[in-house]
């Protein structure tokens, strides 16, 4: 738990919150995320894709201006954060794996390495705002895809 302080000493809190807030909601939308999968899976196989990582910046209007100023320079953000903002969407396609035997298609083998997530491949955009690929970027996730279905694209 923590609060934001009255500036003044000994005050009470301005604002009370409880990290574990959202702990129910987040339960809950756990199992229900599962048990749609666990249902579609007894029809067929589930496939989920991973959420891709978001920019904090739209990345062509912030490379453009990175670019006029001199400073040209792949975009990308810490895959720290990436994997942090996701946690609850990533345990939910977790358990759906070992649950409902769905299968995970992990964007971040082709948007990410080690430490970063990329809005950018060789100072091009991937990405047309903060969370959209572009059909360069969606071209990236082509060999992902065409594992599962087998053909030509």
């Amino acid at each position: 738990a923590g609060y934001l302080s009255n500036p003044s000493v000994g005050a009470a809190p301005l604002i009370e919150f409880n990290n574990n807030e959202y702990d129910d909601y987040n339960s809950k939308y756990i199992s229900s995320k599962v048990n749609t999968v666990c249902e579609i899976s007894k029809q067929r196989q589930v496939y989920l894709v991973r959420p891709y990582p978001r920019m904090q910046h739209k990345v062509p209007s912030y490379m453009l201006k990175a670019h006029a100023l001199g400073n040209a320079a792949e975009y990308k953000v810490d895959k720290s954060h990436y994997l942090k903002y996701h946690d609850v969407a990533f345990r939910s396609q977790d358990l759906a794996s070992i649950e409902c035997g769905a299968e995970i298609i992990d964007v971040t083998t082709e948007l990410c390495d080690e430490t970063f997530c990329y809005g950018s491949a060789n100072l091009v955009p991937i990405y047309s705002d903060t969370n959209h690929l572009t059909e360069n970027g969606s071209k990236l996730l082509i060999p992902l895809f065409k594992a599962i279905f087998k053909s030509d694209f």
